[in-house]
C-alpha cells in the first residue's frame, strides 16, 4: 500500500499532508471539534502501547477544552487513509531561552498498529517540521 496514493489531504506544493490539521487562530471546524472521542481513542492507544493505560484520566470533555477551547495552546493532527483515521500527533509551542525563539514541541505521535511501517509517522514528522519552519521555530 502506498500511503501517498491512498491518504486524503493532498497539498500540491508540499505533497501529502494530514487531514484535520488544527492551527491556532484558525477556526477549528465542527467536524474536528466533534472528533474528541477519536482523539481519546488515540490517547488510549498510545497509553496501551506504553503499558500505561491504567494511568489515563483524560475525558472527551477536557480533550475538547484543551485542544479547541478559547485558551488552547495545543494542536492536533489526524492522518486519514481511505476515510479512516490512522494516526495522530499532538504538539504545542515552547520557548528556547538561548535562541530567544519559540519551538514546536511534539508531545505524542501514534500510528495504529495495523498501519505502521508504511511511512505515516515519518510523514507526520515531515509535516510538523514544515509547520515549524513556516512559523520560524528554532526547533521541533
Amino acid at each position: 500500500m502506498k500511503i501517498a496514493n491512498e491518504c486524503t489531504g493532498f497539498d500540491r506544493q508540499n505533497g501529502w499532508s494530514p487531514v484535520g490539521h488544527t492551527l491556532q487562530g484558525i477556526d477549528h471546524s465542527a467536524n474536528h471539534r466533534d472528533r474528541c472521542a477519536l482523539l481519546l481513542d488515540f490517547i488510549h492507544g498510545i497509553a496501551d502501547y506504553d503499558k500505561q493505560l491504567h494511568e489515563v484520566v483524560a475525558t472527551e470533555e477536557n480533550v475538547r477544552e484543551l485542544l479547541f477551547g478559547k485558551e488552547s495552546v495545543n494542536e492536533a493532527l489526524i492522518a486519514e487513509c481511505n476515510g479512516e483515521a490512522v494516526a495522530f500527533a499532538v504538539c504545542f509551542h515552547n520557548f528556547s531561552t538561548f535562541m530567544g525563539r519559540r519551538g514546536l514541541y511534539l508531545e505524542d505521535l501514534f500510528v495504529k498498529p495495523e498501519f505502521r511501517r508504511q511511512g505515516i509517522g515519518k510523514k507526520l514528522l515531515v509535516y510538523l517540521t514544515k509547520i515549524a519552519v513556516n512559523r520560524g521555530c528554532s526547533c521541533l
